[in-house]
């Protein structure tokens, strides 16, 4: 099972370097390299933070799911709802803007958080059916 988290987390970092490297290509190729420029949150500042909360939680779950696995749902679940209020307090000065800048960041924000979200919750499900069938 050692080998399979291992590979998981390399894969999750892929998938974030990826999704970075298309993020910004967008960004480049509808010209809002100015824009983001002004962003409160830089795309790399995002991701980071999104990637490490996903990590986190991801690796969080894999211990739980050692000690008790019957929890892992309900965990993931708490862990992902502190997620989602830390991470609308550290948006929410953008949330209440009105600026142009403001909208196109929430936006930004939001596709971004709710990817990020998708991607783990596929992992916790990879880890629950992993989980069931040894």
């Amino acid at each position: 099972m050692g080998s399979k988290i291992i590979k998981s987390i390399a894969l999750l970092i892929f998938i974030s370097i990826i999704l970075f490297g298309i993020h910004k290509i967008i960004f480049t190729f509808l010209e809002l390299k100015n824009i983001e420029n002004n962003f409160k949150y830089s795309l790399v500042i995002l991701y980071s933070m999104l990637t490490t909360a996903t990590l986190l939680i991801y690796i969080i779950s894999i211990l739980i799911s050692k000690k008790n696995f019957d929890v892992v749902g309900m965990s993931f679940m708490l862990m992902t709802s502190v997620k989602t209020i830390l991470f609308y307090l550290l948006i929410r000065s953008v949330v209440k803007g009105t600026l142009e800048i403001n909208h196109i960041e929430k936006i930004n924000f939001m596709i971004t958080f709710f990817i990020f979200l998708a991607i783990e919750t596929v992992f916790v499900i990879r880890l629950l059916n992993f989980k069931k069938t040894t």
